[in-house]
């Protein structure tokens, strides 16, 4: 956050930006771990996290921070033009850092909230999701550090197509099961899908789509991966919300079928205008995507 103003007093005094002023120098940052004190205790010396050792460059974004298996922390570094991306794996005790991925794109790199911890196979060893654009599309990649390497190991494409995923619902650990939504169907709706966690193919086996309804699905999933709330809508239907079910085999069960209440929600014959919005939006997806289960 960059501050200033041209009033030296009062509430005008202060402005605050989220980019600096023109001229003005670009911010500087820098990540720490504390212990937090006991009471009556001194606030410690914070461990500063030593992102020069890895890249001498001052100008770069801390983007993405997340605790790993092993208790370190990772952090995903990012240069100012957006076009290369590192993920560092820092010693919370020493502030010394790996750097577990590296990846570069000539225009520009999407950050994302997609990364995922997978529970630790081993003291020394644990694995994670990595989401990546590698492939010209958004998709989902497995990876495995063990301590002492020099970086983490690519054990396979989760998922892959020309298509992309949007968001990360749930890990069924047990099942080896990662849910996901995503535009595998078309470009123009978004569906919840499931994947095989541990890939077993090149290229992984195509994803399963759950949800059943044409149109965009906003997906919240429960903590064990067996229920979910579906709200979706599409041209000739209002938002609507629904809980699921989601069972070992089989398809899944809908636990309060949409019945709406209010006759302004209620199931009404297309309008002509929607009928033809429908057809234009059949006529893009047929003629300018016609791959849509394709995979690389």
């Amino acid at each position: 956050m960059h501050s200033g103003s041209a009033e030296p007093t009062g509430d005008a005094a202060q402005e605050d930006h989220r980019y600096p002023f023109a001229g003005a120098a670009n911010p500087k940052r820098r990540l720490g771990i504390i212990k937090l004190p006991q009471e009556g205790q001194d606030i410690p010396t914070p461990v500063w996290m030593d992102f020069a050792a890895v890249n001498s460059d001052p100008d770069f974004y801390i983007s993405r921070v997340n605790w790993l298996p092993d208790k370190s922390l990772g952090v995903q570094r990012l240069n100012r033009l957006q076009t290369e991306v590192t993920f560092l794996r820092f010693d919370v005790q020493t502030g010394q850092a790996t750097t577990l991925i590296q990846e570069t794109n000539d225009v520009w790199l999407n950050t994302n909230y997609l990364f995922r911890n997978i529970e630790a196979e081993s003291k020394n060893t644990f694995r994670f999701l990595w989401p990546s654009e590698r492939s010209g599309f958004m998709h989902l990649y497995l990876y495995e550090y063990t301590a002492g390497a020099p970086g983490a190991r690519l054990l396979g494409a989760v998922t892959s197509g020309k298509w992309s995923v949007e968001s990360v619902e749930g890990i069924d650990l047990a099942q080896g099961r990662v849910y996901f939504c995503g535009t595998a169907d078309s470009p123009l709706e978004r569906h919840l899908y499931v994947a095989s966690l541990f890939p077993t193919s090149e290229p992984p086996l195509p994803p399963t789509r759950l949800t059943g309804a044409e149109g965009m699905h906003s997906i919240v999933m429960d903590s064990s991966c067996h229920m979910f709330v579906d709200v979706y809508s599409n041209t000739t239907t209002p938002p609507r919300a629904q809980v699921c079910i989601v069972p070992s085999e089989g398809k899944i069960a809908t636990v309060n079928p949409v019945e709406p209440a209010d006759p302004c929600l209620a199931a009404e014959p297309a309008s002509p205008l929607s009928a033809e919005l429908a057809a234009i939006f059949q006529e893009i997806q047929d003629s300018a995507y016609p791959l849509t289960t394709e995979q690389e």
